[in-house]
C-alpha cells in the first residue's frame, strides 16, 4: 500500500468519516455566506479533530478498514483516476456553495460516482481488448 492509499483508508474510519462530513457541512454553510476564512478555519478544524481522534483515541487496522464497504470505496478513490474524480468532486461541490448554484453539484456527484466505478470500467475495458 502506498501513502495515498493509507491516507485515504484512514478516511474510511467511522469517526474520521463522520467528522469529515460534519466539517464539510460547516464549510458549505460558511461558503454559502461567502465567509471563506470561517469555512477554512471551522471546517478544517473539525476535520483535523477527526484526524487526531482517529489517530490517537481509536485503534484501527488498515487491513480491516479496507475490507469494509466504505474502505473499498476509499481504496478505489485512492487510485490515480479515482483520486482525480475525488478532488474534482470537492472543487465543484464547494464551488456550488460559493456561487449558490446547485447545478455545479450535479457534475460533482457524477465525478464522485465515476471515481467509485472507474476501476470496473478500466478492468472491463482491458479484458475486452484481450
Amino acid at each position: 500500500m502506498n501513502h495515498l492509499e493509507k491516507t485515504m483508508l484512514v478516511n474510511a474510519h467511522p469517526v474520521k468519516f463522520t467528522m469529515n462530513v460534519l466539517g464539510m457541512f460547516f464549510s458549505c454553510f460558511y461558503l454559502w455566506d461567502h465567509e471563506l476564512r470561517k469555512a477554512f478555519l471551522i471546517g478544517g478544524l473539525v476535520i483535523l479533530i477527526g484526524t487526531f481522534l482517529t489517530k490517537i483515541a481509536f485503534s484501527y487496522n488498515l487491513d480491516e478498514i479496507a475490507k469494509t464497504r466504505l474502505g473499498r470505496a476509499f481504496h478505489h478513490l485512492s487510485q490515480r483516476n479515482g483520486f482525480a474524480c475525488y478532488v474534482s468532486f470537492h472543487i465543484l461541490g464547494f464551488s456550488s456553495c460559493w456561487f449558490h448554484e446547485f447545478i455545479f453539484f450535479l457534475p460533482a456527484v457524477l465525478f464522485l460516482s465515476v471515481g467509485l466505478m472507474i476501476h470496473r470500467i478500466d478492468k472491463n475495458f482491458i479484458t475486452r481488448l484481450f
